[in-house]
């Protein structure tokens, strides 16, 4: 193995622009069986994901999932009168790189949500 490896560390930047290339082509884009679940239980289109992840700013990551060492992140995009979060990694198959989604969450916004417990914190009895 090769001592003068240096590894790279994927900016929020970068990242944005690798996904935005990458979804380009749906063909690029997987959803586990768990995202499925998730975007039938909440009625999320594919439509919605491919917005987000076209559209959508990172609200978290990217980092390094500890399992499957793949860069992972968190995008947030305003759809339909809601807040789309969808969790995916971006990993490489056979040479090319994918956009794996494993999770579709309508919401408020994380900021909103910051912003509303800073002005009223929630009290614990």
């Amino acid at each position: 193995m090769a001592k003068n490896i240096i590894p790279i560390d994927l900016t929020t930047s970068a990242a944005l622009r690798q996904i935005r290339e990458l979804v380009k082509d749906s063909a690029n884009i997987f959803l586990i069986p768990h995202a499925r679940q998730s975007m039938k239980k909440r009625h999320i289109t594919l439509a919605q994901v491919i917005d987000c992840l076209r559209k959508g700013s990172i609200t978290e990551g990217p980092y390094r999932d500890i399992g499957s060492g793949n860069w992972r992140i968190r995008m947030e995009y305003y759809t339909s009168g809601q807040y789309l979060t969808v969790v995916a990694e971006i990993f490489t198959n056979n040479n090319n790189e994918k956009i794996l989604v494993f999770n579709c969450i309508k919401s408020i916004s994380y900021k909103v949500y910051y912003t509303l417990c800073q002005e009223k914190p929630l009290k614990l009895n």
